[in-house]
């Protein structure tokens, strides 16, 4: 979240530090399979191909069906080769192919909130004020996000694992 956030502020360089410092020395795996394609967006977004193709094949190895990876390897690919230009970015909400709507997807975790019962009444535009304070994280399995009887300091809205 605060990645896409530096992304739209024009602070590509420290958003792609962010994700490099969230996954560490990390292999590509479920755990970082999101902060893997996230850093592939915006190497594409920087016409930095090596290293979104590395990054958008380390995740189709891990998973061929997240998100659109498949398509983003072809499209990389064909850039690669000539056969298709490369499209001009728009910090992170950058509209590939003329595609409408390729903002609200470039907004990693907005689809979560907006498919929340809580938010089902709010408009795109509420929700997406929603989403840019909201804060994405990841906590490893098992890891204590509340307790019973313990004030909360947060709203929570989980968007894989178990509660």
């Amino acid at each position: 979240l605060i990645a896409a956030i530096l992304v739209h502020k024009g602070l590509a360089d420290l958003a792609a530090e962010r994700y490099r410092e969230a996954i560490g020395d990390q292999g590509c795996d479920a755990q970082t399979l999101a902060l893997y394609y996230g850093l592939a967006e915006i190497r594409l977004q920087q016409r930095r191909l090596d290293e979104a193709e590395e990054l958008l094949g380390a995740v189709a190895r891990v998973d061929f069906g997240y998100r659109d990876t498949a398509q983003q390897l072809e499209r990389v690919r064909g850039w690669r080769a000539g056969e298709v230009p490369i499209p001009v970015a728009d910090g992170a909400a950058a509209a590939v192919e003329g595609q409408q709507g390729a903002v609200v997807a470039r907004m990693d975790g907005m689809e979560v909130l907006a498919a929340t019962p809580l938010f089902a009444e709010l408009s795109l535009d509420e929700v997406k004020r929603f989403w840019e304070i909201a804060e994405l994280r990841t906590h490893p399995a098992g890891a204590i996000l509340l307790e019973e009887g313990v004030d909360g300091d947060g709203f929570w809205i989980i968007r894989s694992g178990a509660s």
